[in-house]
């Protein structure tokens, strides 16, 4: 399904397509494209693959403004295998997971996070809750 995103690059926001596909051996498959450039990712889920590309874009000073970049979001293994990871926990240290959210909906940029910084949060927070 094509949608519109946002990327935020050295402090500009700008608009680009990303396309989400589920290939013929069920796999997620995601292209973020805009006029300069054209990224495809395809992994086991769509949170894995806008993993991967939020890690292309890092190397590149960007971040893509969407819930599933967020510092506190991360999918539970029951949603990664029944929505193929489309919806996210937002997670609160020492609280279980409650509020779901869909990847790719847009957030503000002060939410979003590295991808090493998303999995710091994450171990952190199922630490947080023993």
């Amino acid at each position: 399904m094509k949608r519109t995103m946002f990327i935020r690059k050295n402090g500009v926001e700008f608009q680009c397509v990303l396309d989400d596909v589920t290939t013929d051996d069920y796999r997620a498959q995601i292209t973020l494209s805009d006029n300069q450039m054209s990224i495809t990712k395809t992994a086991d889920d769509f949170f894995e693959a806008l993993r991967q590309i939020r890690l292309e874009l890092e190397t590149q000073n960007a971040m893509i403004l969407c819930n599933g970049a967020r510092i506190d979001a991360y999918p539970s293994g029951v949603s990664r295998q029944m929505s193929l990871g489309r919806i996210a926990y937002l997670n609160q240290m020492g609280q279980p997971a409650q509020q779901k959210v869909a990847i790719f909906d847009k957030t503000e940029a002060n939410w979003v996070a590295s991808v090493a910084e998303q999995d710091k949060y994450y171990h952190a927070w199922l630490v947080s809750l023993s």
